[in-house]
């Protein structure tokens, strides 16, 4: 490796002159000439500093002593400072002076090369006194230290620019005129960098390669995650050398299931050339959002909540979960999105695999207790689906609590039976005495047997979780649904339970050793567990000691499968919402993509010489066991009658028998099924900061496109045009009804005018005719042509 040149400036504490002005001076006294930076002038260095002690009180008194030192590079950042460019293997040990404040050192790649800045050595007590004030928490800096070096940029002292001129200003005259020089020094390097900062504050812009001026360690960081705030606490910055990102680190507060604990993260901000919008990054200072006080709120309220569910709690949930998925080809396993509804069950201590004594809960001493604190809680938390049977990380956001239907009332089966039942029921999960059998462990649990024909209800008596179908992997999911069913006091439905309760034979050993696996798991099962089963006759003599209830389910009269199969439009409103519906639409998109879900040709009859007409579509979704048919009546003159125009029926059958499964008042599903295709596609293709919506028609389908859409945009203004303005003040006045909708809403005068200020367009009309010119649209608007 060939030497490279090198020179320091030794600069005293008490320097009152700029090291430039002070090094002329100083070579000028030594007859350099002020030019000659070779090693010929090493001995008239040595001579300079053996020469006589400048009188007191002279201007001398406070000069800096000047070095040229050269250096040979031993590599991982090692050099041999030396007055000569001698062999690295005899060092001198005194090169610099004790006297010195501060050491500034420059670096030179050869004579051809200008000298650039290179670190500083900042060695004097009183300044050293300031720096522990304020860089006491900087990361990788230690206030026990006598001397520190601080390497170009010189971060930490820009960062805490404000907290240095201000610990300089409270200091005594004799401090601050001792430390002047070095302050001096600072402002001149750091200048650059304070006009970075100018033009970010005045224009919002900034270059990649000075992101991290506005990054200081412990600001608060905001990102976005999956259209979710995500604020954490910067810890440290850096250039990913290989990626070219810009990497933030931050932390936030997780909970494992035993404690509250800091888990780090990073966001990386990918290289751009030029100048680029600070809000359009994807990570951003929060105090440099517009909406920063409207995101603190936004995030002060999640953290209290993701406080709140700290332990076990049963909830509902509705949005995106992400999951490990193990990658052979990768070391680490890859994280993976989808779409999760329905209840589940929060409880991180079980995610981590501790089952029993989980410890004392949080006292409310050891909780984070500032908005600042609070508000770094992580936005989401461990959960597990019992509709999917899968662990996520879930959006604390998206977390709810359960609105209990009374769904055993509807039961189609005699009340004597339904309170024996439900007595059973109650009395297992309220249990707390210790009773055993007299086998230890035995004896503790409540086995209930359903048993009739097909289609008659006995899974509709419990809400059901699968097992698996998998042979092989039948007694791990066994095992592992009874400890979850005990770890969180649970129902455990096992349908079509068949397998296991068959009588053993001779000639089938693996179903043989399905059912000794199933009895012996049952013996020291102690929670509620319910069986179905349609072939009671055939069961093992076994189960009968380990059954303690036998339901027995007869075929059903036409009128109570009739009750049973019927689910009425108020009963559709009741179980679910636009806003409910939104990840079951995503995926079912994503499997029609993929042929999971098929559907066949329409067919469209003519009723009447008017127009009138019925239609049919069918489809199947084998994954789900469901096929099915729709038929809609299409008649127009019932607007003047007082009907609906339009009225839908569907039809489900099983996939397996073809039984009918259900028959559903459709024309409310459809409203909702529409919005919310229209809000999915919305979602995907409008601009993610629209926040104004306009809709033409002002009938059944607007009112579920305006929940929609403000489901998934920040909609702050609503702009409704109708032919007839009464009934859009009509519809004004329902929207305001509604619970959450805080939007601002106005009739408009025309549909150009509702348009052309709109950020998405809803067309809500039957009309054969353009409502609107697309030349009244602005760039970027998004459009859902409704009943087009």
């Amino acid at each position: 490796m060939p030497n490279f040149q090198l020179a320091e400036w030794l600069i005293s504490d008490a320097e009152m002159l700029r090291h430039d002005e002070e090094l002329t001076r100083i070579k000028a006294s030594l007859g350099e000439g002020g030019t000659d930076l070779s090693a010929n002038n090493a001995q008239g260095i040595e001579d300079a500093e053996a020469g006589d002690p400048a009188p007191a009180g002279s201007t001398q008194e406070v000069a800096a002593k000047v070095q040229y030192l050269y250096g040979d590079d031993l590599g991982h950042g090692r050099v041999n400072w030396k007055a000569k460019p001698t062999h690295p293997d005899d060092p001198k040990s005194d090169l610099i002076n004790k006297d010195s404040g501060y050491v500034v050192r420059k670096t030179s790649q050869g004579v051809n090369h200008p000298w650039e800045m290179h670190s500083v050595i900042v060695r004097s007590p009183h300044i050293m006194k300031i720096l522990r004030q304020i860089l006491s928490d900087y990361p990788g800096i230690s206030p026990a230290v006598d001397h520190l070096t601080l390497d170009k940029p010189f971060k930490p002292m820009l960062h805490h620019w404000d907290d240095f001129c201000q610990a300089v200003e409270r200091s005594d005259d004799f401090t601050k005129q001792h430390v002047e020089g070095f302050v001096l020094f600072l402002k001149e390097e750091l200048a650059p960098y304070f006009e970075v900062l100018k033009n970010a504050d005045a224009h919002g812009i900034i270059e990649h390669q000075n992101l991290w001026t506005i990054f200081p360690p412990h600001q608060l960081v905001w990102t976005d995650l999956k259209q979710h705030h995500s604020i954490g606490e910067v810890e440290q910055t850096k250039l990913d050398q290989f990626r070219g990102d810009f990497v933030v680190a931050y932390k936030q507060t997780v909970w494992d299931g035993f404690k509250l604990m800091a888990k780090s993260g990073a966001v990386g901000i990918p290289a751009f050339t030029g100048t680029r919008a600070i809000a359009g990054l994807n990570a951003i200072p929060l105090l440099r959002k517009p909406d920063a006080a409207d995101i603190g709120k936004v995030v002060l309220d999640r953290g209290r909540k993701f406080l709140g569910l700290l332990g076990c709690h049963y909830r509902e949930y509705l949005g995106l979960g992400s999951f490990e998925r193990p990658d052979d080809m990768l070391e680490r396993p890859q994280i993976e999105w989808e779409a999760v509804s329905g209840r589940v069950v929060l409880d991180a201590a079980l995610w981590n695999g501790k089952v029993g004594d989980r410890g004392e809960p949080p006292n409310a001493d050891s909780l984070p207790k500032t908005d600042r604190e609070i508000s770094i809680c992580s936005p989401m938390i461990k959960g597990y689906s019992l509709t999917s049977k899968k662990w996520y990380n879930l959006f604390v956001d998206n977390v709810s609590d359960i609105v209990w239907d009374d769904s055993f009332s509807g039961l189609v089966l005699n009340n004597t039976e339904k309170d024996l039942l439900l007595g059973f029921a109650q009395t297992k999960l309220s249990m707390t005495t210790d009773f055993d059998d007299l086998v230890r462990g035995k004896g503790k649990g409540v086995i209930i047997l359903l048993s009739g024909p097909p289609g008659v209800g006995k899974t509709m008596t419990v809400e059901s979780s699968e097992l698996g179908s998998d042979a092989a992997k039948v007694e791990n999911n066994l095992r592992q649904a009874l400890v979850y069913c005990k770890e969180w006091n649970a129902v455990l439905l096992l349908d079509e339970s068949d397998i296991f309760l068959q009588k053993r034979s001779a000639t089938d050993l693996q179903r043989n050793e399905l059912v000794s696996i199933f009895l012996r798991l049952l013996e020291y099962y102690d929670g509620l567990m319910f069986l179905t089963t349609n072939r009671i006759k055939a069961m093992d003599p076994a189960f009968q000691s380990r059954i303690d209830l036998t339901i027995h389910y007869p075929d059903l009269s036409e009128s109570s499968r009739a009750r049973m199969l019927h689910i009425s439009e108020a009963a559709v409103k009741d179980a679910i919402t636009v806003k409910s519906c939104l990840p079951i639409i995503r995926q079912a998109y994503l499997e029609c993509n993929e042929g999971g879900i098929s559907t066949g040709p329409r067919l469209v009859m003519a009723v009447t010489d008017s127009g009138d007409q019925g239609q049919w579509l069918t489809g199947k979704y084998p994954t789900k066991g469901f096929f099915g048919s729709k038929f809609s009546s299409n008649f127009s003159a019932n607007l003047n009658k007082g009907l609906p125009a339009t009225i839908s029926t569907i039809s489900l059958y099983s996939a397996q028998t073809g039984q009918l499964e259900a028959v559903v008042e459709a024309n409310a599903l459809t409203a909702i099924k529409t919005a919310g295709s229209a809000a999915v596609a919305t979602e995907l293709l409008s601009r993610p900061d629209s926040s104004r919506l306009a809709i033409i028609g002002s009938g059944v389908q607007a009112f579920d496109q305006v929940l929609a859409i403000c489901v998934i945009r920040d909609i702050r203004e609503v702009s409704v045009y109708d032919l007839d303005p009464a009934r859009a003040e009509k519809f004004i006045g329902f929207l305001k009804e509604v619970d959450g909708f805080s939007a601002e809403t106005k009739v408009a005068q025309s549909a150009e005018v509702a348009v052309s200020e709109a950020d998405i367009v809803c067309t809500c009309t039957t009309s054969r005719k353009p409502v609107f010119k697309g030349s009244a649209l602005r760039p970027g608007t998004h459009v859902n042509a409704i009943g087009s």
